[in-house]
Parts: C-alpha cells; structure tokens; sequence
C-alpha cells in the first residue's frame, strides 16, 4: 500500500480507537455516577427524622462535605459599609449597600417596607438574580418580557425586607473566573455565598428587620445559589428555588431533552 494509504488506515483506526475509549469512560462514570448511586446513597444518608434536633444532627456529615464542595474562603468586613440612596429604586427608598472584603467587596440592594419600625420589625429575604441579569431586574426594572414579574418589589411591597446581592453576570465571566478559584481551591458559589452572608449580616443590624425571620428566593442561577447556600446558612429558614427544577444526573449525565 502506499503511504497516502497508510496514513488514512491509521487515522481511521486512531478514530475507531478514540471512539471506544470515549465510550469507555462514559460507560464507566454513567455506571458509577448513576448505577451505583442509590447504593453509595444508602451508605452515606442516615437521616433521622424523630425531631428537628436529630434530624439535623443526622445529615451533619452531608453537610460539611457540601461545605467542602463549595469551599466558602474567610472573608471578613475591613471597613466601613457604605449606604447610598439607589436611584433606579428611589420610590422604594432602597439603598446600594457595599461591604468591603479587603481586595473584594459584597455589594446590593437594601429595600426595606416605608412602614418598618423596631417596634415592628419585618422579615427579610436575600433575592437572587440569575446568570443573565443583575440585582435591579428582580425588582422589575429593564427587565424585558417581565421574566422576573418584579417578585422583589411585590415582596417590599408586601411587608417584606429585602436584600439582592450583586453576583457576576454572564457564562463567559463566571467560566473565567471559576477556572481561576479552582486553581486556588475555592469557588465562585462559595465566594458569593460569603458576600451574601456580609451582606445578610449588615441588613440583620437594621432594627427594622427581624433577625429570627429569613429567607431566600432565587431564579435561574439564583436558584441554583438558593440551592448551594441554603445548607451552609442557618439563618435562613425558608428556600424558594424557582427556574432551576431539574434532576441533576438527567441534566449532566443522562441525554434527556
């Protein structure tokens, strides 16, 4: 045979080669991340639902391996939070918190009901744009096709506190920088979670907000940070997950349409 021929009889059996590798390892994690789940399942969850107590104490260990799934870095306030009146909100009377972190800073929205007092004080809840969006359009502004239906200014207008951290928008920025924390063993969910829970913590100071009553609404992305934080904060006591409803091993395992 000639060399030209050689060379597509090799390309092809390097093609046929790589294939059957390729389907090796599909087979291989499908079977252990799919097969053999309910089994690692059951070994790992022993939930104990006698009382809230033991219920919680029960899913502990699940808890603190998420904990190092998200890797949540130490950041602490090292300075003075800023208050600005927000005037995209003005008519809400809302405010543009920033807190800084040393080289970072948590940054959002503070809207907090006209009638609020410390003698009665109103539950918050931490609102959560998704990857397209930014903290403004929960509250229905520039928010074309009402995607968000303004479920931030119905609930101040409601009774409810609110505070909408700014998280990085966009999958090419968000892609960016998470190679760059899995290069320092952290992640973008984790750091996020930490500027929420600086944020959370200046809001709490406002006598008008009672501290034992919070929650979190997400959309899209915001569900899923609803989903990662929830575990990892105990003040909050309720979670809405809304436009992240999927089976995690249908979505990133299993072809399912």
């Amino acid at each position: 045979p000639s060399e030209r021929q050689n060379d597509v009889d090799l390309k092809q059996l390097e093609e046929k080669r790589t294939d059957a590798y390729a389907a090796q390892l599909e087979a291989w994690l499908r079977d252990y991340l799919v097969d053999q789940y309910p089994q690692r399942a059951a070994q790992a969850w022993h939930r104990d639902y006698t009382s809230v107590e033991a219920y919680q104490q029960s899913v502990e260990p699940q808890r603190l391996g998420w904990r190092n799934v998200i890797k949540p870095p130490a950041l602490v306030k090292t300075g003075p939070v800023q208050h600005a009146p927000h005037a995209p909100l003005a008519d809400l009377q809302a405010e543009w918190v920033s807190v800084p972190l040393g080289g970072l800073a948590a940054e959002g929205i503070f809207a907090v009901p006209k009638d609020a007092t410390p003698d009665k004080p109103v539950p918050l809840v931490i609102v959560q744009h998704g990857i397209g969006s930014f903290p403004e359009r929960n509250f229905g502004v520039m928010d074309e096709g009402d995607a968000y239906h303004s479920y931030a200014r119905r609930l101040v207008e409601s009774g409810f506190a609110v505070i909408t951290p700014l998280n990085l928008r966009s999958v090419e920025r968000r892609n960016r920088i998470e190679r760059l924390c899995r290069l320092a063993d952290l992640s973008l969910p984790g750091i996020e979670l930490v500027r929420m829970q600086r944020l959370l913590d200046e809001a709490l100071e406002d006598p008008r907000v009672d501290r034992d009553r919070v929650g979190m609404w997400g959309l899209s992305l915001g569900g899923l940070a609803t989903m990662f934080w929830t575990p990892l904060e105990p003040r909050i006591k309720a979670a809405v997950v809304a436009g992240w409803f999927n089976h995690r091993r249908n979505k990133m395992v299993i072809p399912d349409e």
